[in-house]
């Protein structure tokens, strides 16, 4: 009956609207590691990857942590602005951050080669 059909149709918005408030102001967390792997650039590797609230903030917090080598030994520094560019501009992976922002640099020299270690972190909206 059409009265049946009203009824399924108001359960079902009602259920709906609950999955969505469920969902809402929710990191997803694997496509975004996924660009990750799409966006890294040769000679740059992901150290590691952090999820959290930090003390002084009340929003949570996705940190990369990873180096970049350069058999060159140099633009290091620029191949890590072009990932951070990359970053920033991919709408899936930048989707749901209010700010994606270079931490840190920092250069070591070993004895043959030279490797740079940065951090990212992306603050949610």
């Amino acid at each position: 009956s059409v009265e049946n059909v009203e009824i399924t149709e108001k359960q079902t918005q009602e259920k709906f609207i609950s999955l969505r408030e469920l969902t809402k102001d929710k990191l997803f967390i694997t496509p975004k590691l996924n660009k990750i792997g799409e966006l890294i650039l040769d000679g740059m590797w992901i150290d590691s990857i952090d999820y959290r609230r930090p003390k002084d903030r009340n929003k949570q917090v996705f940190i990369l942590s990873g180096c970049a080598h350069n058999i060159k030994g140099e633009g290091q520094i620029s191949m890590i602005n072009m990932f951070l560019d990359k970053l920033k501009k991919d709408n899936d992976f930048s989707q749901g951050f209010k700010t994606i922002k270079l931490d840190y640099v920092s250069t070591k020299k070993n004895e043959d080669s030279i490797v740079t270690s940065f951090q990212i972190s992306c603050s949610l909206e």
